[in-house]
């Protein structure tokens, strides 16, 4: 959702801007040179430039004029991106601009429109998918749906930690590790897993919690595969699964 009300609603195939006052969609089709593919990750900066993640590279998009740049990887260039497998961006509070790609994460400056420091990230398949979150601590989590499936930065350093969501070595051939996380208005951060059930670690981060499926229990988690993770203002955690449902 854009700060105009705007909604943004990515596919396979194209890019929709509906406006839910008119009930009107804008659509952006998949085009060579310009936002091409699948639309992986949808953000919207201070500025009020939309950043587009893809197979193709990152595509800046100015919701006024419509207009698209496209950053591309290039080998022989080590201020372009990591990898034109582009999963996610992140402004973070201190206003640096992080892009995740299956080959690492990139710092980049969006008015020079180059990458200024690379971090190498062992995400290991182009197909995975990647995620961002900077935490209340300032601390940069990042997830990623294969291995282990967790990780984070040292923003003074730039040093990567790896940490493990598996009870059990997981199947090399699949995909694992954790498809989301989120910080709830607690502090506390939960990663959605795939096959590992839910997860949740305190805001001090010294106490995990494993939240998983008990066919025995019906106010148990519906299934231990779960895809996207929701807070309402409430203070519940809505969990999306592969085929259990929904789960408040």
């Amino acid at each position: 959702k854009g700060r105009d009300g705007h909604l943004w609603i990515s596919s396979d195939d194209f890019l929709d801007r509906f406006d839910p006052v008119a009930e009107v969609f804008t659509r952006y089709r998949s085009e060579p040179g310009g936002i091409e593919g699948q639309v992986y990750h949808i953000n919207e900066d201070r500025a009020g430039q939309m950043w587009l993640a893809t197979d193709y590279g990152l595509v800046k998009l100015d919701p006024v004029t419509g207009t698209t740049i496209r950053y591309e990887h290039r080998p022989s260039d080590g201020t372009t991106l990591s990898s034109n497998f582009v999963r996610f961006t992140l402004e973070a509070r201190d206003g640096s601009f992080w892009i995740a790609t299956t080959s690492g994460l990139d710092v980049f400056d969006r008015q020079a429109g180059r990458v200024i420091r690379r971090v190498p990230l062992d995400v290991g398949v182009q197909n995975a998918l990647m995620s961002l979150l900077e935490d209340h601590r300032g601390v940069l989590w990042v997830s990623y749906s294969s291995g282990d499936g967790l990780a984070n930065v040292d923003r003074a350093t730039y040093g990567v930690t790896y940490y493990s969501t598996h009870e059990r070595e997981p199947d090399p051939s699949q995909l694992s590790g954790v498809e989301d996380i989120l910080e709830d208005h607690d502090g506390a951060l939960w990663f959605a897993t795939r096959g590992n059930g839910l997860l949740k670690l305190d805001k001090d981060r010294t106490q995990l919690i494993r939240y998983r499926n008990r066919p025995d229990d019906s106010t148990s988690l519906s299934e231990d595969y779960i895809y996207c993770l929701f807070a309402d203002g409430d203070g519940g955690i809505w969990a999306g699964t592969s085929g259990g449902g929904v789960n408040r």
